[in-house]
């Protein structure tokens, strides 16, 4: 199995989405066992960052935030499995003028 070394996003606990994903992520066939464990791992700070519930600490953190108003594209593993799951999650994603994730 490939390992991906990730700086920053230190992630406090396990991220779950029971909602979409009753059976988790590497069981939904969305997503491959990395992306699975990316998400599990980091996923409740890349919500956190992307609601605008906690600021980005790094450069890497700001970044991803870039990403997700579509300032940048995804270019990290982690940016790339983080817009997958919220195509997944929500079918096309859009962002408002003040940065805020919205349904299409």
């Amino acid at each position: 199995m490939t390992t991906v070394t990730i700086t920053g996003f230190e992630a406090s606990s396990p991220f779950y989405d029971d909602k979409n994903f009753p059976r988790g992520f590497s069981k939904s066939g969305e997503f491959t066992i990395l992306e699975s464990e990316l998400l599990q791992k980091y996923g409740r700070t890349l919500l956190c960052i992307a609601e605008g519930e906690r600021t980005p600490s790094s450069p890497e953190e700001e970044r991803f935030l870039k990403v997700c108003r579509s300032s940048a594209k995804a270019i990290s593993p982690l940016e790339k499995v983080w817009i997958k799951y919220l195509e997944k999650r929500q079918g096309r994603v859009g962002i408002n003028s003040f940065g805020t994730l919205i349904n299409n």
